[in-house]
């Protein structure tokens, strides 16, 4: 009998131990995703400030222009 509870706590002791590492490496693995896709965010939001940059400039441009930019102030 004692020896079937050892066993059984011991089986435990492994499930619960492997549970644990493969619980660690899911947490590491999505840590490392979300930093990927923060990345990636911000690449995005720095693209749409530079086109947002650029769009500015080719509108005061295009004010100069005749015929686009309307009356001329």
């Amino acid at each position: 009998m004692t020896s079937e509870l050892v066993a059984l706590d011991l089986a435990l002791n492994i499930i619960l131990k492997t549970l644990l590492v493969v619980i660690l490496v899911f947490t590491l693995l999505m840590l490392r995703n979300i930093d990927k896709t923060i990345r990636s965010l911000e690449k995005s939001a720095e693209s749409l400030e530079h086109t947002a940059e650029t769009v500015e400039d080719l509108t005061t441009i295009a004010r100069i222009l005749p015929f686009v930019g309307g009356k001329n102030k």
